[in-house]
């Protein structure tokens, strides 16, 4: 399994330095893509990086770690509160969060809850790539591969190498088609990776993962890099994903 994705939302910056710390000598499989010292700030973040994992304080000025949840709708990825008011554990419970800690943090409260999270995580992949792997078993024939993409009545099979791109749309994702079709479905960005790079397809940016047989031209933008694909669409490319567009294009040194 990949590193799991984390993002911190902690209005004391200090607070957010030390669980960093803790997580990169205790917590190996979790890699810290965010820090983020206000709700506001911590829901953009969240939205844009699509994380695995989130570690959330509770009590933060003008909007607390709750009212992000709530102005986030449905989510994907797990939470783990921390705080130092223990009057919050039932309210925490309430909403559902993988694990409470209190402040200071233990450290092998954190590595269990770190290892629940794991667990979770990695039965939600699994039982989209059984679905999938069942396809595969069926049809041996590279052609007639299907992806099983989980819809409101049950699932809808689209062939991978007919997907443009998959775009992040808050916790939704949209497949944009070779046929124009966008097939908007009810889970994050990170549910797919994995799947879809079985196919060849790769991460470009937090928010986009792209199938290079579509790449017509790779070059400098107004801010950063992009993609021009067939058809006319343009994908930004990031700093944190240049070195697999580069490989992918044959274009490392």
């Amino acid at each position: 399994m990949k590193p799991m994705k984390a993002v911190i939302v902690d209005d004391d910056f200090e607070n957010i330095v030390h669980l960093r710390n803790l997580l990169v000598r205790y917590c190996k499989k979790v890699q810290v893509i965010g820090e983020a010292t206000d709700a506001s700030q911590g829901a953009a973040m969240i939205i844009e990086r699509q994380p695995d994992l989130v570690f959330l304080d509770i009590q933060m000025p003008k909007e607390s770690g709750f009212d992000m949840l709530s102005s986030l709708g449905d989510y994907e990825f797990k939470v783990i509160f921390i705080t130092g008011y223990d009057e919050y554990a039932i309210q925490a419970i309430r909403c559902s969060a993988l694990d409470y800690l209190l402040k200071p943090i233990e450290i092998s409260e954190l590595v269990a809850a770190v290892l629940k999270a794991e667990k979770k995580i990695k039965k939600s992949h699994i039982t989209l790539q059984i679905d999938n792997l069942l396809d595969i078993v069926a049809h041996p024939n590279k052609e007639d591969h299907k992806i099983a993409l989980p819809v409101a009545k049950g699932h809808r099979f689209i062939n991978p190498y007919e997907i443009l791109y998959l775009q992040s749309s808050n916790n939704y994702t949209n497949f944009k088609m070779t046929d124009k079709e966008t097939i908007l479905i009810s889970k994050g960005l990170y549910k797919f990776e994995e799947v879809v790079a079985g196919f060849g397809l790769i991460r470009c940016h937090a928010s986009y993962i792209v199938n290079p047989k579509y790449i017509s031209k790779f070059s400098k933008a107004i801010t950063g890099f992009e993609l021009l694909l067939i058809g006319g669409d343009r994908i930004p490319v990031t700093a944190m994903y240049m070195t697999i567009v580069n490989e992918t294009l044959g274009l490392s040194k």
